[in-house]
């Protein structure tokens, strides 16, 4: 998740795993149900998205998540101020079809001059497809170890890697 989110391991500390259904307000809302939903120790918040088939709606799914995310904690008479950042992960096994980078990242921009607006949101897509066995970042061999289903791989990637070699050691539990 720092490798993605460039947030350091000490934004990390305290990590809490939250329920992961959305409930909706009312009786005929949306409900929504995250893979993972992650809340750090100041209150931002990751919602982390394994998704083996990309659909058109799919970015439009992910913006109803972060909206969701960004207001449930905000109550009646506090300040927007109060609002916590949403990061959202999207780790997508079919292309990615708005971009040709193996990790793009989605923020709210002026058009032209791509001023930022606000750091409340960002939405990072992480497109397995597109990477390539030679050459990895930290973060694509990363990629890869969630990709691949060759033990082999995983124990030469995890080489070197003590937080790689622990989570290859419980897949292997897993299996």
């Amino acid at each position: 998740l720092s490798l993605v989110t460039q947030l350091s391991k000490d934004d990390f500390d305290d990590v809490c795993i939250e329920n992961s259904e959305q409930i909706p307000q009312f009786y005929n809302d949306k409900i929504g149900r995250l893979d993972i939903k992650i809340r750090l120790k100041d209150g931002r918040k990751i919602d982390v998205e394994m998704q083996n088939t990309y659909f058109d709606y799919y970015p439009k799914r992910i913006i109803f998540y972060c909206s969701k995310l960004i207001h449930e904690h905000l109550m009646r008479g506090c300040e927007y101020t109060h609002l916590k950042n949403c990061i959202a992960i999207n780790v997508l096994n079919s292309p990615f079809k708005l971009s040709k980078k193996i990790h793009s990242v989605y923020q709210i921009r002026e058009a032209d001059e791509h001023t930022l607006l606000d750091e409340l949101l960002a939405i990072h897509f992480l497109d397995l497809t597109k990477l390539k066995k030679e050459n990895l970042t930290s973060l694509e061999k990363w990629l890869m170890f969630i990709k691949t289903d060759s033990k082999e791989e995983r124990q030469m990637l995890s080489q070197g890697n003590p937080v790689m070699s622990k989570a290859n050691e419980v897949m292997n539990i897993f299996y």
